[in-house]
Parts: C-alpha cells; structure tokens; sequence
C-alpha cells in the first residue's frame, strides 16, 4: 500500500487513529508528523491525506478537551495508555474558561475583540493554518492523496486502511467518556458571525475539497 503522509489537523479524529496504528503496527503506511500537528499542506510533498470536520462542532470539541483537560489527565493516568498530549490548562486558558462556560461564551469573548491563548488557540483555530487559504489550497492540491470527514473516519480505516479504531471511549476521544454536560449550541447571531465572517474561509474549502476526486465518502 501506498504510504499517506497525515497532516494531523487538530480535533478531527486523529489521535483515535494513531492510537490505532499504534496497536496494530500500521506505521509504515500512515505517516504522522513527528511532532503533534506541525505537518502542513505545504510541507508535504505528496500523497497528503487529511480529515475534515463541521467547523462549528470542531471548535466546540476544541473548547471541551481543554475544560476538561484535567480529567482526561486523570483518566490516562489511570490505564496504560500513551500520552498524545494531555499538557495541563495554562493559568490565562484557566481564566477564560471558567469565566466563559460553554463554546458560544468563547465566542462572544473573540466577538469582544479577545484572542485565545496556546493549545486552546490551536485546537480551534482555523484549518487555513494546515491547509492555507482557498487560493492556496488549490495551487497545493495536486499533493492530496486523501481527504475524507470525521463522520466517515471507521468506513475510511476499515475500507481503505484495514483498520479497526479503538472501541474505548478515552481512545476514541469521545466526549461521551464524561457525564458532564458539553453543549454544542450556538445563538443565532453568533453563528451567522462563526459562518460567514469567523470561519468563513473553513467553510470555503471543506465545500471545495467535498467536489474533489480525491474526496471520500
């Protein structure tokens, strides 16, 4: 099979996956980038593949890794799992999410001219940052090998790669491994605000990418 070089775009599935390539010595085919999600678009040089979520859903998962950072900490610790990044909240993320308790409360906090601060700024920022702008991805696209979304994640492993993903809801990175409440709603002006003006070019490229040949479903 051909190697696929993973640009690990933040909360799209792919630490479930490494956690899985991890478990069945499938390295050699899915390539992650040495360090975290510092692989970009850009610095491929072919056979790029990458997964793609609802932009909404995918900063609202942002917002609920970090707030509940601690108990995901608590829960490695417990089993013997490898640790794929569970750093402690900074003191100002603390601040923010204390005092901003749900997505769309971080939203009206950037909407009040804030900016987010470390891994709370990567895990929801835009995925222009992998992938640049439209006009640059489309210059760039001749790299893709692969592109599929995080709704198609077990059908791409199982059909494509012949691989199984964690069944565990801590491997799985699923929200439902704590009963707390983590609400995904959003008011109707702050997603007017998230889809034409915030994450507008998200939304640009996820519809571009989706007419592609190199797009799976």
């Amino acid at each position: 099979m051909a190697e696929y070089n993973f640009i690990h775009i933040p909360k799209t599935g792919g630490t479930a996956i490494k956690y899985a390539i991890a478990d069945q010595g499938r390295t050699e085919e899915i390539k992650f980038p040495t360090r975290g999600h510092n692989l970009t678009l850009h610095a491929v040089k072919e056979n790029a593949c990458f997964i793609i979520r609802d932009p909404w859903k995918r900063f609202c998962s942002g917002y609920w890794e970090r707030a509940t950072m601690e108990l995901r900490k608590q829960e490695s610790e417990k089993h013997s799992y490898a640790n794929f990044g569970y750093a402690s909240l900074t003191p100002q993320e603390t601040e923010i999410i204390s005092t901003h308790t749900t997505p769309n409360d971080l939203v009206n906090y950037i909407r009040a001219g804030n900016e987010l601060p470390g891994i709370l700024f990567e895990l929801t920022t835009s995925i222009t940052k992998w992938t640049g702008k439209l006009d640059q991805f489309v210059n760039m696209q001749d790299k893709i090998k692969l592109v599929f979304a995080l709704k198609d994640l077990n059908k791409a492993m199982n059909q494509i790669f012949k691989i199984e993903l964690p069944q565990d809801p801590f491997r799985q990175r699923s929200r439902a491994l704590f009963p707390i409440s983590q609400s995904y709603d959003i008011t109707a002006e702050n997603r007017d605000w998230f889809e034409n003006e915030y994450r507008k070019d998200d939304y640009q490229i996820i519809e571009h990418i989706k007419k592609q040949k190199y797009y799976y479903e």
